[in-house]
């Protein structure tokens, strides 16, 4: 598998090993509500994941709950609570949002406030290896000190400038440098350490715990979303590296792109975000999962009710094809077409896990399967095969929820013969003889609903 590294600008290959594949994924500051723009990264990671899994691979997915941090501690003054409980209880809400999403391959959540002491520990290098220093106000790494700074956002050091998340502070010894150990203020949560009673930064807390849990300062993949490129996973690259004179820290950088709503990323900074909760209330767990097959990881999606909308009708089109699949009489010889869509569905994915380009081909073996299934020409042997294949599908991408599929009706031996007749003349654009026929069936009590991948037909409502 080949998959695109943010470092390198180049598609890297994934082989396939005995060992296990560490990946690290920057999870949320706990400080209000997750949302869609978020629900897009974790369901990401999520599907790759378990694709990774069902491919051979072994997969330790790691990932970090941001609970100490100057977001929470602003919440906690407004709410007038403890930023503890700030903390524990977004971080419950977040847990309880990605089961609703069917998140389930991470296989640690790891608080940063468990790992204060390999936090000061990370610390105790850098400064004994003079990339950070200390001020009244904290201790802060040289970023000029370490020269691939600005390489994964493909910046040159020397035209950087200061970014989000880099404190401003008149005692550093230089305006990109950023914090790694906070001064304890009043208010705060602080811990003691060599440099008196404060807190960690933002950056030190993800490589002191991956550090920590891979046993190792080098791994294989990390991800986040794009946002998260500059500064922070550059500040990620310069603790670990310049600590433990290790490079590449990563072999590959992945990320997946923006949540778009009018054009600009969501964001609660914005004010312009959806909770995953709203969002669940008017749509499926499937239709949103469905939306985020629809683009590469890397490509921004724009949220609108409509990309929803076509989203959903994507997840009844699969789960259509599920449904007609069990209704298939066994009869006839195999079909020798229908296993080179299962190939390529498959060979898209190992191509920088190009989940539209795999859908396609599934929305193509529906297109050809379905009129067989309408015509009576499918075996039930490739019936079965298919119904694998879209279990294997669905294990992975959680695009159809198995346990809605109701059982097909079974049709009338009249409306299914009117069906067939139908089929063939539609085929030789027999176009007014098929209208009369779909008259025929719609007074026997059916509705018939005419798409590219096939005729769906369903009883019609009694009044």
């Amino acid at each position: 598998m080949k998959l695109y590294d943010t470092l390198s600008g180049k598609k890297k290959m994934l082989r396939k090993t005995k060992d296990t594949i560490n990946l690290y994924v920057c999870g949320p500051t706990v400080y209000d509500y997750a949302h869609i723009g978020h629900a897009r990264t974790y369901v990401v990671f999520d599907m790759l994941v378990k694709y990774l899994r069902a491919r051979g691979h072994k997969v330790f997915y790691l990932q970090n709950i941001t609970d100490v941090e100057d977001k929470i501690l602003n919440r906690a003054r407004e709410e007038q609570k403890e930023p503890k409980d700030v903390a524990r209880f977004y971080e419950n809400t977040y847990h309880e949002d990605m089961k609703a999403l069917g998140v389930t391959s991470v296989d640690k959540h790891a608080r940063a406030s468990d790992y204060i002491k390999e936090i000061i520990k990370q610390i105790e290098l850098l400064v004994e290896k003079e990339y950070a220093y200390q001020t009244d106000n904290g201790v802060y790494f040289r970023v000029r000190k370490f020269p691939r700074y600005g390489a994964l956002s493909h910046q040159k050091l020397s035209e950087l400038r200061t970014g989000v998340n880099i404190e401003e502070d008149a005692l550093k010894e230089d305006p990109l440098d950023f914090v790694l150990w906070k001064a304890a203020k009043p208010g705060e949560p602080t811990w003691k350490s060599p440099w008196g009673e404060g807190r960690p930064g933002w950056h030190i807390e993800d490589t002191a715990l991956a550090q920590k849990e891979f046993g190792s300062p080098k791994y294989e993949l990390h991800g986040g979303a794009r946002d998260l490129i500059f500064p922070h996973h550059e500040a990620e690259i310069a603790q670990m590296e310049a600590a433990y004179g290790v490079h590449p820290m990563v072999k590959t950088w992945l990320h997946t792109g923006f949540l778009q709503i009018r054009g600009e990323k969501m964001a609660k900074s914005l004010k312009n975000f959806i909770t995953i909760r709203k969002i669940l209330e008017t749509y499926s767990v499937q239709t949103l999962r469905v939306l985020f097959t629809t683009r590469h990881y890397r490509s921004p999606i724009e949220y609108s009710e409509i990309q929803l909308s076509e989203a959903q009708a994507v997840e009844r089109r699969i789960g259509e094809f599920w449904s007609r699949l069990r209704n298939v009489k066994p009869k006839l010889k195999t079909d020798r077409q229908y296993p080179k869509f299962i190939a390529a569905f498959w060979k898209e994915l190992e191509d920088d896990f190009n989940t539209p380009a795999a859908f396609a081909h599934l929305f193509t073996l529906i297109s050809y399967v379905n009129p067989k299934i309408t015509a009576g020409a499918l075996a039930a042997r490739d019936a079965r095969a298919m119904m694998e294949f879209l279990k294997e599908v669905n294990a992975i991408f959680g695009v159809v929820d198995e346990h809605r599929l109701a059982e097909p009706e079974q049709l009338p031996s009249q409306v299914v013969h009117l069906l067939r007749e139908r089929e063939a003349l539609r085929a030789d654009k027999k176009w007014n003889q098929a209208d009369l026929l779909r008259q025929e069936i719609e007074e026997l009590g059916y509705e018939l609903n005419d798409t590219d991948s096939g005729t769906s037909i369903k009883r019609k409502p009694r009044q």
